[in-house]
């Protein structure tokens, strides 16, 4: 999965690895970033405009085909590098929030139970 502008505008495509099959546009309009749902049925992208696109995905006769594209919800910030993060079902998504500018580092934590209590 790549995107590339060769169009002259930004497109999210598939391509069978290791072939044999060409590359298949999943975004019918412009858009970026996509990202599998863990099942592979679903290929989730960003468009232009901020909305999260999900694309269904289907194998038929060993080729890869793209179903119906449907916007799932909108208002993020196109310019930010993948400002979203499917779970692994697709169900929920992690959504960052605000600007890069008022961005703070993350801490990862483990055994989080561990920690005192305020």
């Amino acid at each position: 999965m790549y995107d590339s502008n060769e169009s002259g505008q930004y497109e999210s495509y598939v391509v069978a690895y290791p072939g044999p099959g060409g590359k298949r546009q999943i975004s019918p309009e412009p858009g970026t970033q996509a990202r599998w749902r863990r099942d592979g049925k679903e290929i989730y992208y960003l468009s232009q405009v901020g909305d999260v696109m999900a694309a269904e995905m289907a194998v038929r006769s060993g080729t890869l085909e793209v179903g119906k594209v449907q916007k799932l919800f909108g208002g993020l910030d196109a310019t930010r590098s993948y400002p979203y993060v499917p779970t692994a079902e697709g169900q929920q998504f992690i959504v960052a929030s605000g600007s890069a500018a008022s961005a703070q580092a993350l801490t990862p934590v483990q055994n989080g139970s561990a920690l005192p209590r305020k």
